[in-house]
């Protein structure tokens, strides 16, 4: 669960229900029960995780109305796709110092305590979207492929590492409408449904995005990081 601290002071999340979203319509929410939130004089902030077939995604949304600085700490137990939704920002990432992203970029890490602070400007929204993944998942993506087999080597053993780049990459216009679609996609049940063949399809898309995100990160030659915790 993540965890926001703001001025010293721990935050508490609320069941969504709690909170009055009405200013988010423009954005595309998760309908899903498993969402929490919090509201505070600098706006505020929702959590989502969901399955999808074997993929537990997970989302955090920003609506930020007056400029802050907050510390947020999440577990991360597997290696995670990242990617940023909505606007992008600068943050301290596990004292790795600077680490910036811009509108749809991504990359690869595991970080078993995530961490990361920084200074939020007002803006309407900003988002992470993750996609955990599985240490199989990973070593089979991996085979044949040096600087990835390097990194699943080290998430095995549960060490901390991640991707750095040159210059990030940046979703496709067809990512991000997978992107829009796992993130928008009405999870509610409903009657005149077939959720099974639903879950299928969901979970494809998201194995493409994966796919394609990886064969991205490599083609950008990415160099191995090792934060201190």
């Amino acid at each position: 669960m993540l965890i926001v601290t703001w001025n010293g002071d721990l935050l508490e999340f609320r069941a969504s229900h709690e909170i009055q979203v009405s200013d988010w319509k423009a954005y595309k929410l998760p309908a899903i029960s498993s969402e929490y939130g919090l509201t505070e004089e600098f706006g505020d902030i929702m959590y989502y995780e969901w399955q999808v077939g074997a993929f537990l995604l997970k989302y955090h949304a920003f609506n930020i109305t007056k400029a802050v600085e907050l510390s947020l700490r999440d577990k991360m137990d597997c290696p995670e796709l990242y990617i940023s939704v909505w606007a992008g920002n600068t943050f301290d990432l596990n004292g790795l110092g600077r680490f910036r992203l811009k509108l749809n970029e991504f990359g690869l890490w595991h970080l078993p305590v995530l961490e990361w602070k920084g200074k939020f400007p007002r803006r309407p929204m900003c988002g992470i979207f993750r996609i955990p993944l599985s240490i199989d998942l990973l070593n089979t993506l991996a085979f044949g492929i040096e600087v990835l087999e390097q990194f699943a080597e080290y998430a095995s053993a549960g060490k901390p590492v991640l991707f750095t780049f040159k210059n990030n990459p940046v979703l496709s216009a067809v990512m991000i409408k997978e992107v829009g679609e796992l993130i928008g996609k009405d999870r509610r049940k409903k009657k005149a449904r077939l959720p099974d063949i639903e879950d299928i399809y969901l979970e494809s898309v998201t194995m493409g995005l994966v796919i394609q995100a990886v064969k991205m990160i490599v083609d950008a030659s990415p160099q191995l990081k090792f934060p201190n915790r």
